[in-house]
């Protein structure tokens, strides 16, 4: 009897009819560095029984990385600068430098004191994008490698509350369920400064002037 187990070892158990076996080798080829041999159970010179023998468990002697999705996020405002009472639009874009596909990806992005949430859309055919409070969480399932998939945009308007001469800066940040081997990337920031109206029209006045 031959099982496969949850923790990726796999057990052989002997019980009746396997005497006088010749030749017999038990092991399992293709191991690394060289087979799983086992010599207690296996001759090559003369029979050997196995009734009853004791189980023997294969274990993985170096097993496989797990896989990997090196995920990145850039963030891009506009307009900038911006007026108080005005709408400011973040693009958040998460990309998958793989090498593997990218699992349960979960965009966060932080808006900036000063501002108010207005909605929220995604370029992901089954994402999500929900916010509460000032934070703004968009999910998907699934992200192939690039240039496989080119990304996903997440697109974030929120209301300018904050008065002239104030720096809203904004943060985004992208995690996802595989390990990922760069994590220099998985943060970006944008920060725009929020001018009053009189700005352009001072700028207006001075270049009429020439």
């Amino acid at each position: 009897e031959i099982e496969l187990r949850r923790d990726g070892t796999i057990q052989t158990r002997y019980g009746s009819g396997n005497s006088n076996l010749n030749p017999v080798i038990v092991g399992i080829s293709g191991g690394d560095p060289e087979a799983y041999f086992v010599s207690t159970h296996s001759s090559v010179s003369g029979p050997l029984s196995l009734t009853n023998a004791p189980s023997v468990t294969f274990a993985l002697r170096n097993p496989p990385p797990p896989p990997t999705a090196d995920l990145s996020v850039r963030v891009t405002s506009n307009p900038h600068p911006v007026f108080p009472g005005q709408n400011i639009t973040y693009t958040v874009s998460v990309t998958n430098f793989g090498p593997s596909n990218a699992d349960l990806v979960v965009m966060t992005d932080v808006l900036p004191a000063g501002t108010t949430f207005v909605s929220c859309t995604t370029s992901h055919v089954f994402g999500t994008c929900t916010n509460s409070g000032s934070t703004v969480t968009g999910r998907f399932n699934t992200l192939q490698p690039f240039p496989s998939e080119s990304g996903v945009t997440f697109t974030i308007v929120a209301k300018v509350d904050a008065a002239a001469g104030a720096a809203l800066q904004n943060t985004a940040s992208v995690s996802g369920f595989r390990p990922d081997p760069n994590s220099t990337n998985n943060s970006a920031t944008v920060t725009n400064h929020v001018v009053g109206e009189s700005f352009f029209n001072n700028t207006l006045a001075i270049a009429a002037g020439f």
